[in-house]
């Protein structure tokens, strides 16, 4: 069993720092007298909380190669991914070239939430309004690299998530007699979701000369003579490496990359009617839904090593990976519904 050794720090009371600003506002009134009014509220949340995670991670022997007193041959391959972990000047007296070491970062998210209404008076039978709803948000994770759905010990590969609802109905309402009342109306809501990593890691090969392919899922910009396009800035997100014995896994969540949209068209019309102390209400409703998802099936190849003395010579156990090129699940669908009631 490999041995993990946790760096002494300095012991404090304190709690990691937690802001959270929330304001807002509303107001409204008359347009025109007994006419027109209008009415918007909105809403703002701003907020950074600081996590004191730790990770494993080579220590200052470990990422020279020396393991339990003896120093092993470093493969051009994979010694520049050692730069990808934390560096630490620490040392493991157990000679395991594995030590823990603190990782604070701040995970950051925003929120903006609008909300508007126009009523318009048209007659003492005829009345309308409109209404209009946002609520947009955003969140920067700092630990979402690591294994499939994120979660990872290292803030290297921060995860983006957004978000933006939409909603929107005008309605008019007419008085056909003090017992029958008929509301029609129209509607368009759009909720949308998006995650992917803000950030790809890049390494360079030991010598500098640009001479070492990097392993797929991985930068390496000195190696200009085939440059997969994901190192430009598109394409997919990086792989992943996991070396087993608890080091900290490197590279993105597998299964963060995601885009989800829909659009949902609606008209409805809806009769009252009232007969002394008894009401009926019936209608009809025609929906439309326009639903398209972006999922990736892999993000990018991933690199399993059984040792951190086979990971320092180059022998991977297993490597999983796609072919290069984007390989995303994309489903656009459409679908109309109806119904009425009584």
């Amino acid at each position: 069993m490999t041995g993990v050794q946790t760096c002494a720090l300095p012991i404090s009371n304190e709690a990691p720092p937690f802001r959270r600003n929330q304001f807002g506002g509303t107001i409204g009134g008359p347009v025109k007298k007994d006419k027109a009014f209008f009415f918007f509220n909105y809403e703002g949340l701003r907020q950074s909380k600081t996590y004191s995670n730790v990770a494993n991670v080579p220590d200052a022997n470990g990422r020279k190669g020396i393991i339990n007193g003896q120093q092993l041959a470093l493969s051009p391959i994979t010694a520049p991914y050692l730069s990808l972990w934390p560096s630490t000047d620490l040392i493991n007296p157990n000679g395991s070239g594995i030590i823990t070491i603190p990782v604070p970062a701040s995970q950051v998210g925003d929120e903006n939430y609008y909300l508007g209404r126009f009523d318009y008076t048209l007659s003492s039978k005829d009345s309308v309004f409109a209404r209009y709803f946002s609520d947009v948000a955003s969140q920067r994770e700092p630990y979402a690299g690591g294994g499939t759905n994120g979660g990872g010990a290292l803030p290297t590969w921060i995860g983006d998530d957004q978000s933006h609802a939409q909603f929107a109905t005008i309605s008019e309402r007419h008085i056909f007699s003090p017992t029958i009342i008929n509301v029609a109306r129209m509607s368009f809501s759009r909720p949308s979701k998006s995650s992917h990593s803000l950030t790809k890691a890049t390494v360079n090969d030991v010598n500098g000369a640009g001479a070492v392919t990097p392993l797929q899922g991985f930068c390496d910009p000195l190696y200009v003579a085939n440059l997969p396009a994901s190192c430009k800035g598109d394409g997919l997100q990086d792989g992943a490496l996991t070396i087993n014995g608890g080091y900290a896994v490197l590279g993105a969540a597998s299964a963060q990359h995601y885009n989800f949209h829909q659009n949902r068209f609606t008209e409805a019309d809806d009769v009252l009617w009232t007969h002394g102390s008894h009401s009926i209400r019936f209608g009809a409703v025609v929906m439309r839904v326009q639903t398209n998802t972006t999922n990736p099936i892999a993000e990018n190849a991933s690199w399993t090593f059984t040792s951190f003395a086979n990971f320092l010579a180059g022998t991977a156990s297993q490597v999983s990976g796609v072919i290069p090129g984007p390989n995303r699940s994309e489903e656009h669908t459409s679908e109309l519904q109806s119904h009425s009631f009584i």
